[in-house]
């Protein structure tokens, strides 16, 4: 007699076919899939390529029998085109969500380059995220960003001026929000914590998909008992791994950064809406002068017109002719902060989309982290 007791099945078969039906979709996974390269503020050495390339291939229920893949085969289909493979990737509008990682053009760095090479990668990626990703709305359940695609993150949250790329002159970006208005909800990806795992152990786990076919996740950054069984994969898979063990050790102060961004991005919205005001000469808006605050320390001249952008901006002090280049069209946030009682403000800051933070966790069954924090 065997010492292994026997492993009990589910009489799935025993089910009319409506209620099979009903399970197997049940077992569908909910995937992030993203819609282009995977790339991403946090320093890191794992290229993610397979959980990308995983997001792309039909869900592995497919392969279990035919009954499973009819399922499969009405749920969703190779209804959209990455942008960096060029080839088909798989869909299901009822679960999935589409992801739009910030990118560069190949081959960029943040040091070192040029101030017009700066503004032209931003024009391209400006014209190129955004709008391509909202040709999936209404396919999907859901759109997300990483929190760089607001720019006043690089220097509010990280603390890595290193990596601002355009801390000189991020506002170009500000025309953005004006497609982050045409979705009322969005899932914004505060940071990233990749898991290196065996595929089995990432199975078991159920935390990337039944099947272990939904290797990236989005968690919400207040759902503790969640990010606490990521941690206790890391902590049982691969706790010589140094990038998860930092980003576990930083997850206590997540709330308070969530907040700094939260109090950068809508002085930032309102500034767009207040730039668009300045190229009409504030029509029908009342007391305009009112709608900033400060500021609050001392500049060389007396005069402080808050109606013109160069008197508000990072910029303040370089010459006239500058200005007559290149419009200022950033606010220095250090200096003048949001009169929240201006109507114009209020106006403003209610047509502010709803703004979801998560956390990405990815798994990843590379073992990109053994060997390299030795030698």
């Amino acid at each position: 007699m065997s010492s292994h007791p026997k492993e009990k099945t589910f009489p799935l078969m025993n089910f009319p076919l409506e209620i099979r039906r009903m399970i197997w979709k049940e077992c569908l996974p909910r995937r992030v899939i993203e819609f282009e390269k995977r790339t991403y503020n946090r320093a890191t050495v794992c290229r993610r390529k397979r959980t990308t390339a995983m997001n792309l291939k039909i869900p592995a229920l497919a392969h279990v029998c035919s009954e499973s893949r009819a399922v499969v085969l009405e749920s969703g289909g190779g209804g959209w085109t990455t942008l960096e493979f060029d080839k088909t990737g798989w869909l299901n509008p009822d679960r999935d969500v589409v992801f739009q990682h910030w990118k560069l053009k190949d081959g960029a760095q943040p040091e070192g380059v040029h101030y017009a090479a700066w503004y032209d990668m931003i024009k391209w990626n400006r014209q190129l995220a955004i709008p391509n990703v909202l040709k999936f709305s209404g396919r999907c359940q859901g759109m997300g960003v990483v929190a760089d695609s607001f720019w006043v993150l690089y220097p509010s949250l990280n603390n890595r001026p290193e990596e601002t790329p355009w801390k000189d002159s991020p506002n170009w970006l500000n025309s953005m929000f004006d497609n982050f208005r045409k979705r009322e909800e969005w899932l914004v990806s505060m940071d990233m914590c990749i898991i290196h795992a065996s595929p089995e152990a990432g199975r078991q786990s159920g935390l990337f998909g039944l099947m272990g076919d939904a290797p990236v996740q989005l968690v919400d950054v207040a759902d503790v008992q969640r990010i606490a069984e990521f941690r206790q994969l890391w902590a049982s898979s691969c706790p010589g791994d140094l990038e998860a063990e930092c980003f576990f050790a930083s997850v206590k102060g997540l709330p308070k950064r969530v907040q700094r961004w939260r109090e950068k991005v809508e002085p930032v919205w309102v500034y767009n809406d207040w730039f668009k005001a300045y190229k009409t000469r504030f029509k029908d808006v009342s007391n305009p002068k009112d709608i900033w605050l400060g500021p609050r320390h001392g500049r060389k001249r007396v005069r402080c017109n808050k109606l013109r952008p160069e008197y508000l901006s990072t910029d303040y002090g370089r010459s006239p002719r500058y200005f007559d280049l290149y419009t200022a069209v950033d606010v220095d946030l250090d200096q003048f902060s949001l009169n929240r009682d201006h109507p114009f403000v209020r106006q403003s800051l209610a047509a502010i989309p709803r703004l979801l933070p998560k956390i990405m966790f990815r798994h990843c069954t590379d073992n990109c982290h053994i060997g390299r924090h030795t030698g």
